[in-house]
């Protein structure tokens, strides 16, 4: 009896045995899930096991990339733990990408499309499946492998830009920088005659080095500089958005030309401020020693916000001396640009927790410059500024005319009326 059941148990190890090695999956296998339901988890799952035979498992990896499943490529590779396996997956799938490539059945564009803006309806495509599947491998490929795969990217940057970077899953500010030169040279020139600059920038921003970003700067200042003063959204978009310094120098032509539009001047000003910060210091100061109105005003509350504090000493110094610069009598405009610049100042100090200017006013209360005396009294109202009574009071003597008051006024009189405000307070 005890013979019969080792002999029973015999059987059956040899026949788990038996079915086990019959039951190993082969490459050949995996045809019949190409096209079942949940077949493509299954490919990434046997490319990754280490239970499966290697050549399944390439196998797998190859099938992935002829169904177009570009996206599963990079987490697939990168959870096969074997670095040789890994190199073999990817050797094998490049060919299968080349001549997905060479299909070329991509959707054209014509100029019909051209004129309807570039859109068209996009039916399944083997050679937009390989340029996102050569941007996928790119990273994980070497040598002679990585560069046609480069090579298809950069073919696909060529030519249709508009239309192409809706097709597939990756946009062309994606595949750009796996494109080497090309990618760069064609965003470049895409940007050229993009009806959306602002689309193109924005991939650049997002993807491009700053070899890139300086080519494209050039291009949107050659662009705004023939299209001034009237530009296109898209381009004030673009030329905003990339804030580089290339565009400074037409952010300042902006700026200065009378025929500007007052958007693009206060946008231009806001531009030239975070690009140069500092930098752009003398600048603003020459405007409020040569300019007139409200933009000499508007670029003495940009000094502040580039330099600070010592803003006011800068303005103080740039207004001219000559009567004739300013508002007659009978306007009241130097009265009212001088409590909105002090105003601002007071608010960006109050921000920048700066517990006192005094330092800055008294410099300007005993100037010998009237327009530096008289921002100083205007400034010293604002700020509240009681430690200085008593250059405040030596002012009420002075004789000097203010233009642009409203009335007949000196720098004394303003001088009487701040203090009192002062002793008031």
């Amino acid at each position: 009896m005890k013979r019969l059941k080792h002999l029973a148990v015999l059987i059956v190890t040899l026949l788990l045995v038996a079915t086990s090695f019959g039951c190993e999956r082969k490459p050949a296998d995996l045809e019949e899930w190409r096209t079942a339901k949940g077949g493509m988890e299954k490919m990434q799952e046997w490319a990754q096991s280490g239970e499966e035979p290697r050549p399944v498992r390439v196998r797998a990896f190859e099938i992935l990339v002829e169904e177009g499943e570009g996206n599963a490529l990079p987490p697939t590779l990168e959870g096969v733990e074997d670095e040789k396996l890994r190199a073999e997956m990817v050797e094998a799938a490049v060919p299968i990408v080349v001549s997905k490539w060479e299909k070329q059945d991509m959707p054209k564009l014509s100029g019909d499309v051209k004129e309807k803006g570039g859109r068209i309806a996009a039916g399944a495509s083997e050679s937009v499946e390989a340029k996102d599947a050569a941007y996928f491998l790119h990273p994980f490929a070497k040598g002679e492998s990585q560069k046609k795969l480069e090579s298809i990217i950069g073919e696909w940057m060529s030519t249709d830009w508009q239309l192409r970077n809706q097709l597939g899953s990756t946009t062309l500010g994606q595949i750009a920088p796996r494109a080497g030169e090309s990618g760069t040279e064609s965003l470049i020139k895409w940007l050229e005659e993009a009806v959306q600059p602002s689309t193109v920038v924005t991939m650049i921003n997002k993807h491009g080095d700053d070899k890139t970003k300086q080519a494209a700067a050039k291009v949107l200042r050659k662009r705004a500089e023939e299209e001034h003063p009237e530009l296109g959204k898209s381009l004030q978009i673009a030329l905003l958005s990339l804030e580089h310094e290339e565009l400074s120098p037409y952010f300042k032509k902006a700026i200065t030309d009378p025929n500007s539009p007052n958007e693009l001047v206060d946008a231009s000003m806001d531009a030239l401020v975070r690009i140069e910060g500092e930098k752009a210091a003398p600048f603003f100061s020459d405007l409020v020693k040569n300019r007139s109105g409200l933009l000499r005003w508007v670029s003495a509350t940009r000094l502040v916000e580039v330099m600070g504090k010592p803003a006011f000493t800068y303005v103080a110094a740039g207004l001219p001396v000559e009567m004739d610069s300013y508002p007659t009598a009978d306007s009241k405009d130097l009265v009212e640009n001088t409590q909105y610049f002090c105003k601002m100042y007071h608010g960006e100090m109050k921000d920048e927790k700066v517990e006192s200017v005094s330092d800055q006013l008294t410099r300007g209360l005993n100037s010998s410059r009237w327009p530096a005396r008289m921002l100083a009294l205007q400034c010293a109202r604002i700020f509240k500024a009681d430690d200085l009574k008593d250059q405040i009071s030596a002012l009420t003597s002075d004789r000097q005319g203010l233009p642009g008051w409203g009335e007949k006024k000196t720098v004394g009189d303003l001088a009487s009326e701040v203090l009192e405000e002062l002793s008031k307070s």
